[in-house]
């Protein structure tokens, strides 16, 4: 949360203190609306980049070492095609600056990419004008079911990864004050559509859905008013990428180190696998981030700059830890992994579990998400998962009291 009290996002609390750091140091140029179009080599060896201001000028920057950190490439349609003919059109909810450049320029001087066909999509994605906005897998977890045009359930809503109020605050959903009314203003037919809520409805008093086999059901949908958004499925992140090793060099297609190019984050590929969870992603971007940051610094031949001096028993305030802490859940233990820097929550992965699935898996899949955005551990647990919500709560205030660190309040 900011000063406020306001919820961010990671991106919203990571780049102010990234940019609060620049500023700080006086001796660092960033340049804004300026796209890098080509890496310069010499050599065999990245020794700086060629970009394009807004404005069409020409800016050439030479370096000792290169790191790239552009991100994926999930708002370029075309590429998406490329790789996966099926996603082609596929609405993204990624910026329009995420074009895969980095990967291209890579790719030009002898990178080699990995799992550049593993693309990750989200399931629901609303579209309003020109935005798409992600809706979050909370709303389902709290009770809300997928229907298609015909008004029929098609699928366990909670089989992948009290939040509805900010959706329609923006004017997302479509309202109505019997399930006829909203059939009617989502272009449903509407005796089909009242049929399948009604269904639902007696699934969620039985707790058993013969249907599709969902397990959370939370309340019934039989209050009025009715509320309905329209979503379909959009490109949400690209898994492959630039292949690197441990130090974020990046390798070339023959296996050997690229001389002063590295890269970091979802630029980069094999870190995910063929799904990326928002945990994994923030550790990924902020570990290797800070990993590529100290190897290019060894390589152009200096040393990162060092923190103030600290107390002699003290960790320095930027240095990361790697801490583990474990709870009782439903069913079993869950055990934690969370990497801060004393300040801040960067991550939090839930390294095991046996948690019922599906109802425990939203626990597992929001509750990480939720203390790194929220810095803390007063979030509210997931409706239906009450039980392993507190447990990864309890494991995650059991690590970071592992390391002397007090962020829980």
């Amino acid at each position: 949360m900011d000063e406020n009290g306001k919820t961010l996002s990671v991106g919203a609390y990571v780049v102010p203190l990234l940019k609060e750091n620049l500023d700080k140091r006086g001796n660092i140029e960033l340049l804004t609306n300026t796209t890098a179009t080509r890496i310069l080599m010499d050599n065999g060896a990245a020794v700086g980049v060629v970009a394009e201001t807004a404005k069409g000028a020409t800016v050439t920057v030479n370096a000792k070492a290169v790191v790239i950190t552009t991100g994926g490439f999930g708002a370029n349609n075309d590429m998406i095609a490329s790789l996966r003919p099926e996603l082609d059109g596929f609405i993204t909810t990624n910026s329009p600056g995420i074009q895969g450049q980095g990967i291209v320029m890579a790719q030009a001087v002898g990178a080699d990419t990995v799992d550049m066909e593993q693309i990750q999509l989200h399931p629901t994605v609303h579209v309003q004008g020109s935005d798409a906005v992600l809706i979050t897998e909370g709303l389902r977890g709290d009770g809300a079911i997928l229907v298609n045009q015909e008004g029929e359930r098609f699928f366990d809503e909670v089989s992948t990864s009290n939040v509805i109020q900010g959706y329609i605050n923006k004017g997302y959903a479509e309202t109505g004050e019997t399930y006829e009314e909203l059939a009617k203003a989502i272009g449903a037919p509407a005796d089909a559509f009242a049929a399948t809520m009604e269904k639902w409805n007696a699934c969620v008093e039985a707790k058993e859905d013969a249907d599709f086999g969902r397990v959370s059901f939370a309340n019934p949908l039989d209050q009025a008013p009715y509320y309905a958004i329209k979503v379909q499925p959009g490109i949400h992140h690209t898994m492959g990428g630039i292949k690197i090793n441990e130090d974020a060099q990046v390798i070339d297609t023959e296996g050997n180190v690229i001389a002063g190019l590295f890269a970091a984050g979802e630029v980069t590929g094999g870190v995910h696998g063929n799904n990326r969870l928002g945990g994994n992603a923030v550790a990924d971007f902020t570990i290797f981030g800070r990993i590529a940051g100290t190897s290019a610094a060894a390589y152009a031949g200096g040393e990162p700059e060092a923190a103030e001096p600290a107390a002699e028993t003290a960790k320095p305030a930027d240095a990361a830890q790697t801490l583990t802490g474990s709870a009782m859940g439903k069913v079993g233990p869950v055990e934690v992994e969370v990497v801060t820097d004393g300040d801040r929550i960067l991550s939090v992965t839930v390294l095991s579990h046996e948690e019922t699935p599906a109802i425990g898996t939203l626990a597992v899949e929001q509750i990480p998400d939720a203390i790194v955005a929220h810095q803390g551990l007063d979030i509210d647990a997931v409706a239906g998962a009450t039980v392993t919500s507190e447990a990864i709560l309890a494991a995650v205030a059991a690590a970071l009291e592992s390391g002397g660190i007090d962020l829980a309040a």
